[in-house]
């Protein structure tokens, strides 16, 4: 261990613990060492609070605690999000999807494996007196928490297994997972609620355009038969949502004549 990690080490030890409290040593720690002790503190999910001066927590992070004293480097954030495919869609990329998106007022809108809801709740802002229908479908048992207190309507939990409703959506606006080829399903799956007439705007990763899947491939091939668009995002577009994967913007819209 390096002169730096055991002082570290020696930081946080120094810190106290006090319920769902952590509060810094009673001297000031060298302004070298504190940002490491900062990002270990928040790594296991402390929040500073101005009035407490102390990291709040939700509980109490006794164990976590413990671990990084011992020199373990933590980062629930990071692991919560690599688990769930979480990765936030910013205002810049929603913006770029609003200029191909057209909303009339009795619309019904669905945003699948939405998140915290943030492309819901983007177009409801911008459309605040519509009455329209928008729903939202989520997996993890936190961001449906979230998506209901924020007052979206929840169809479904996992996508791929959501039954299609009785009539199609006008509007599909999606950024969903992406590992192991889950965004070329997720795409299929929402063809399959989309109305006739209705536009889907799916953010994906860039790795379908050219992998040798077998589900990359037939989508390829199956989009040449259809008016479709895709958008190159900028390189770095998801990096405050913590991943640099390139990623791209497709536009389809199903024709009028095809049934549901």
């Amino acid at each position: 261990m390096t002169a730096h990690a055991k002082a570290i080490q020696d930081h946080l030890a120094a810190c106290r613990l006090n319920d769902n409290k952590i509060f810094l040593p009673d001297y000031q720690i060298p302004a070298s060492d504190f940002p490491q002790v900062k990002r270990a503190i928040e790594g296991i999910g402390g929040t500073w609070t101005t009035r407490e001066q102390a990291y709040v927590f939700t509980a109490s992070p006794d164990a976590l605690y413990q671990r990084i004293c011992r020199g373990e480097a933590i980062n629930l954030e990071r692991s919560y999000r690599k688990k769930t495919q979480f990765f936030w869609t910013g205002r810049p990329v929603l913006d770029v999807i609003e200029q191909y998106i057209f909303i009339p007022r009795d619309a019904r809108m669905l945003e699948p494996s939405a998140g915290r809801g943030a492309i819901a709740s983007y177009f409801r802002d911008l459309y605040p007196n519509y009455s329209w229908q928008l729903d939202c479908c989520e997996l993890d048992q936190e961001n449906r928490q979230h998506l209901e207190e924020q007052g979206f309507n929840l169809v479904g939990s996992d996508f791929l297994e959501m039954p299609r409703p009785e009539r199609g959506y006008h509007v599909i606006i999606a950024n969903p997972p992406f590992s192991k080829g889950q965004d070329v399903r997720h795409f299929n799956r929402m063809y399959q609620m989309l109305a006739p007439g209705g536009r889907m705007a799916v953010i994906m990763s860039t790795g379908w355009r050219t992998s040798a899947d077998p589900e990359a491939k037939d989508l390829r091939d199956w989009l040449d038969y259809f008016f479709h668009e895709i958008i190159d995002l900028p390189r770095g577009s998801f990096k405050e949502a913590g991943t640099n994967i390139d990623t791209c913007l497709v536009i389809l819209d199903k024709p009028l004549d095809e049934a549901y």
